[in-house]
C-alpha cells in the first residue's frame, strides 16, 4: 500500500512539473509578447492623457503625474492577487476535475489519492500567479521609466518600497483568506464563475485605494472606506519612497499599519478558512 502511495505521489509530481513547464513555455512565447504590447499601449495612453490634461507648458508636472499613476497601475494587480487567489484556489480544488486512466475525478480527490496535501496544491498555483504578476509589475516600471520618461526619484528608496510591497501583499492575502470562506455559498452554483464578494472588495480597493488619485480628494463619507484598505498605505508609502526618496524612518507609519494589518488578518483568515472548510467537508460526508 505504501509503495502504491509513493508511485501515485511520483506521478502527481511529474504531472505538476509537466503542467508547470507548459505554463512557463506559454508565458514566455505566447503571453509575454502580447503582455508587453498591452503594457506599452496602456502606458502610451496614460502618457498622452497626462500631456493633454497638463498642457504643453507643464511638462514636468506631466512626468510627475505619469509617475504617480505608474506606481498604482503597476502594483495594484500584485496586491489584488492576494485578495482574489485564495478563493480562486479553493474553487479550482473543489470544482476542478482531472482526467486520468480514462476517468474524470474531482481535483481534490485526485490529490487525496496521490497523497498530495490540499495546501500544497493551492500554494503551487498561487506561487506561479505571484511570480507572473511580479514580472508584470517590473515590466510596467521598466517600460514606463525608459520609454515614457516616468522617472523615479534620484534617491529612490527601493528597500523601503520592497518592504511596503511585501507587507501590503501579506495584508491583502489575509483579506483574501477571509473572503475565501464565501466560496461555500456558491459551491453548488455552477453558473457563478466570479465570487461577488471578492470582486467587490478587489474593485473597491482598486478604485478607492489610491491607485489613480489621492484619497484626500474623495468625499468625506468615502474616506473611512479607503483608509480601511491596505492599498492606501502601500501607495502612500511607495510614492514617498520612490518619488520623494523618503528614508525608512519616514515610512514607519505606513509600515506599522501594514504590519498590524497582516498580523491580524493572516492568522485569523487561516484559522477561519481551516475551520469552515473542515465543517463543510464533515457536513458533506454526512449527506
Amino acid at each position: 500500500m505504501r509503495g502504491d502511495n509513493l508511485r501515485a505521489l511520483v506521478r502527481s509530481l511529474k504531472r505538476s512539473l509537466k503542467d508547470y513547464t507548459v505554463e512557463v513555455y506559454v508565458w514566455w512565447f505566447a503571453y509575454l509578447p502580447t503582455e508587453l504590447l498591452n503594457i506599452a499601449l496602456g502606458l502610451a495612453s496614460w502618457y498622452y492623457y497626462t500631456r493633454f490634461v497638463v498642457g504643453p507648458s507643464g511638462v514636468g508636472r506631466a512626468e510627475w503625474f505619469l509617475s504617480y499613476i505608474l506606481l498604482g497601475i503597476a502594483i495594484v494587480p500584485l496586491l489584488n492577487i492576494g485578495i482574489e487567489q485564495p478563493e480562486t484556489a479553493l474553487r479550482a480544488l473543489y470544482r476542478g476535475h482531472v482526467s486520468t486512466g480514462g476517468f474524470r475525478i474531482p481535483l481534490w480527490a485526485y490529490y487525496y489519492l496521490a497523497g498530495v496535501p490540499r495546501s500544497v496544491a493551492a500554494v503551487s498555483g498561487f506561487v506561479f500567479s505571484l511570480l507572473q504578476f511580479s514580472a508584470r509589475a517590473a515590466l510596467y516600471l521598466l517600460l514606463g521609466t525608459h520609454l515614457f520618461g516616468a522617472g523615479l526619484g534620484p534617491s529612490a528608496n527601493y528597500a523601503g518600497a520592497a518592504f511596503l510591497c511585501a507587507l501590503g501583499f501579506l495584508s491583502c492575502l489575509g483579506i483574501g483568506l477571509l473572503l475565501a470562506n464565501t466560496f461555500w455559498l456558491f459551491i453548488y452554483k455552477e453558473d457563478v464563475h466570479v465570487n461577488p464578494f471578492t470582486w467587490l472588495v478587489s474593485t473597491t480597493a482598486t478604485v478607492l485605494g489610491g491607485t489613480y488619485f489621492p484619497v484626500e480628494i474623495l468625499p468625506d463619507w468615502l474616506k473611512p472606506i479607503s483608509y480601511s484598505l491596505p492599498h492606501v498605505y502601500v501607495f502612500e508609502g511607495l510614492r514617498k519612497a520612490l518619488l520623494r526618496g523618503a528614508a525608512l524612518e519616514a515610512l514607519s507609519y505606513e509600515l506599522a499599519v501594514l504590519a498590524a494589518y497582516a498580523a491580524i488578518s493572516l492568522p485569523l483568515g487561516l484559522v477561519l478558512l481551516r475551520k469552515v472548510e473542515g465543517y463543510m467537508v464533515y457536513k458533506a460526508r454526512k449527506v
